[in-house]
């Protein structure tokens, strides 16, 4: 399942605050090191975007944020991670 606009509709999130969450999930990580070289950016910049979508979401944690977006659609869980809840679920770190 892709996220459709129907799901985006609701989404207080700018693109580039739902790729780092999408690229959290994809390469189960939300340690700012790796997702700064995952997407090139500064880990400045990845903390500064964190800190923004836990603001927008009324959250407290990167988890959180991540559990958010999947919830809503936002986001998809890789097929290559396993599904939501089973026995081959990521962990973030």
């Amino acid at each position: 399942m892709k996220p459709t606009s129907a799901n985006l509709l609701d989404c207080p999130l700018t693109p580039a605050l739902i790729e780092l969450l999408q690229v959290s999930v994809t390469h189960a990580t939300t340690k700012t090191s790796e997702l700064a070289a995952f997407l090139c950016k500064s880990p400045a910049t990845i903390n500064k975007q964190f800190e923004q979508i836990c603001a927008l979401l009324n959250i407290h944690s990167r988890f959180s944020a991540v559990l958010t977006a999947l919830k809503k659609g936002w986001i998809v869980l890789d097929a290559s991670l396993g599904s939501a809840g089973g026995e081959n679920s990521s962990e973030f770190s």
